[in-house]
């Protein structure tokens, strides 16, 4: 496990612009990083998508992983997902936010499908365990009436989607910078 590390989220793009939940995945994924001492790192999938990572950065992320392609104009859930998975297996990322949207509930389930690991669906809250840095997603079951915490102690990354409006946005930090890191298609 030990070969696996920083923290990711998905920066989902629509029309062009990123969605409002980039910005409340980036302050979730911060804690995240800032509690495991590792980077915060922004994933954009898209057509035209290189030039937001500048705004990734102001709102926190340290490393944007970029894969800027036309065949990735069009959303489709097979070809983001093996996109994601390969990138999961190049540079292995301990932990995986994504949004709990319409788009990353698919998105998010396939992902873990083909990168063969856990995933904790529709969470409200995630942290970081301090005994073992494990990451515990809780979210609601039997109808909201109860709260369930979910680990996933035997595969990496862990992978969350987060419910939209579950965390604010990241405060933006005008002319913070960061790495930009190209993935072919």
């Amino acid at each position: 496990m030990k070969d696996w590390k920083n923290v990711w989220i998905l920066a989902e793009v629509n029309h062009g612009k990123l969605s409002p939940t980039a910005y409340e995945l980036l302050n979730a994924g911060r804690k995240l990083a800032d509690d495991l001492g590792e980077k915060l790192c922004a994933v954009l999938l898209g057509s035209g998508v290189k030039a937001l990572a500048q705004d990734l950065f102001e709102h926190g992320a340290d490393v944007a992983y970029v894969c800027d392609a036309e065949p990735l104009a069009q959303y489709v859930d097979d070809v983001y997902a093996k996109t994601l998975a390969a990138m999961i297996a190049q540079y292995k990322p301990n932990k995986f936010l994504l949004p709990a949207t319409n788009l990353g509930r698919s998105l998010s389930a396939k992902t873990a499908i083909f990168a063969g690991t856990g995933l904790t669906a529709d969470a409200t809250e995630v942290v970081i365990h301090k005994e073992d840095g494990q990451m515990h997603a809780t979210r609601p079951t039997f109808g909201g009436n109860l709260m369930a915490t979910i680990t996933c102690a035997r595969t990496r990354p862990e992978m969350c989607s987060l419910r939209p409006m579950a965390y604010a946005k990241a405060a933006r930090v005008s002319g913070r910078t960061g790495e930009v890191i190209a993935f072919p298609f």
